[in-house]
């Protein structure tokens, strides 16, 4: 992973201060992702998600241990 330089984090502070959502494509480990499809299809969806799209990328996590198989 890269390190982020001081102007990219002041830049990613004035696009969340204009009202953009900033999301890195962080796998959810929550979700045991077996392929580089299924991280990629994770990080799809959280975009996703923040558009208000619905899709079966993954399944949402409910916060039990039981809830993700």
């Amino acid at each position: 992973m890269s390190r982020s330089r001081s102007g990219d984090i002041e830049n990613m502070l004035r696009a969340r201060d204009a009202g953009a959502d900033i999301v890195p494509p962080v796998p959810g480990f929550y979700t045991r992702p077996r392929t580089i499809d299924d991280v990629v299809d994770f990080a799809v969806g959280k975009v996703l998600n923040l558009l208000g799209i619905r899709h079966n990328l993954f399944a949402e996590w409910g916060g039990r241990e039981s809830d993700i198989g």
